[in-house]
């Protein structure tokens, strides 16, 4: 699936959202919405522990600069708390994850090395969802350490990541002027970056007739935008109708719009980081 690029972005306009920021707003919407509530209560756990990484391999990082889409893996600096993580899994996931969790423990860290290596390349596969996960999860605040460290300048911009490649888990809507900015969230490193308002992010699709949008009472503020050429869809969380939203977390609460999209033929540009 091949992304075309745009003009329109630099380095002042990337923004990320704090640990904290997460972790506060999932719990949140776990009292909001009941049949969210145990994925919403595990993430803000996870959302802690890869808080607790994130700063523990930030002291353990010597670079001080990585190219853009280029980013190392120094998996010395990852495997020693690996296990401690598998652990958390364990202790605190839905019994699908903590089952798989405690059965990867059991494996070497050569497994684990490999594991990790695979996720972070995309080279090889991985076949089991929960072993998809466990690397992902683990990775992402150690993308999110390196993008920190990214030389960047403007440059095309397009349908991936600027920073590390990868593709968006969801978009968001900014207040701007008389209406409102669109950006893409990085389902990896989770930098934000702008993107044009009425164009596909999977397909290059701008025909506004072919781009239909779809939204619920329940979410005022989180919106389905699919194509109707290439039949990808994206979850948009508009700012401009509620502030407080932070992307990753409220897209998460919003699983019932991701499946009736799906009941309506479209597929999802990129899963988040439970697969959904």
């Amino acid at each position: 699936m091949a992304a075309r690029g745009h003009q329109g972005f630099g380095r002042q306009e990337i923004k990320r959202v704090t640990w904290d920021q997460r972790i506060q707003r999932a719990h949140e919407l776990a009292q909001r919405h009941l049949y969210a509530a145990e994925i919403l209560t595990f993430y803000a756990k996870l959302a802690g522990f890869q808080k607790s990484l994130y700063e523990r391999w930030a002291l353990r990082l010597e670079v001080s600069t990585v190219a853009a889409k280029d980013l190392p893996l120094e998996v010395e600096i990852l495997l020693p708390d690996y296990e401690a993580f598998l652990d958390f899994v364990a202790d605190n996931a839905p019994a699908p994850l903590a089952h798989a969790s405690a059965g990867l423990k059991q494996s070497s860290q050569q497994h684990w090395a490999e594991l990790l290596a695979q996720r972070w390349t995309g080279e090889g596969s991985i076949d089991a969802a929960e072993e998809r996960f466990l690397a992902f999860a683990y990775l992402q605040p150690y993308a999110e350490l390196l993008a920190v460290h990214v030389t960047f300048s403007p440059e095309p911009g397009g349908s991936v990541c600027p920073i590390c490649g990868a593709y968006p888990v969801c978009g968001v809507l900014r207040p701007e002027a008389y209406g409102g900015r669109r950006s893409l969230v990085c389902v990896r490193c989770s930098v934000e970056w702008d993107f044009p308002r009425v164009v596909c992010p999977a397909c290059n699709e701008q025909c506004a007739e072919a781009l239909p949008v779809f939204s619920a009472d329940e979410f005022e503020h989180v919106r389905i935008e699919a194509c109707d050429t290439c039949k990808h869809y994206i979850t948009a969380i508009d700012l401009t109708r509620n502030g407080h939203a932070v992307p990753v977390v409220d897209e998460l609460a919003s699983v019932t719009l991701n499946l009736w999209a799906r009941e309506k033929g479209y597929r999802k540009l990129q899963p988040n980081l439970f697969g959904l």
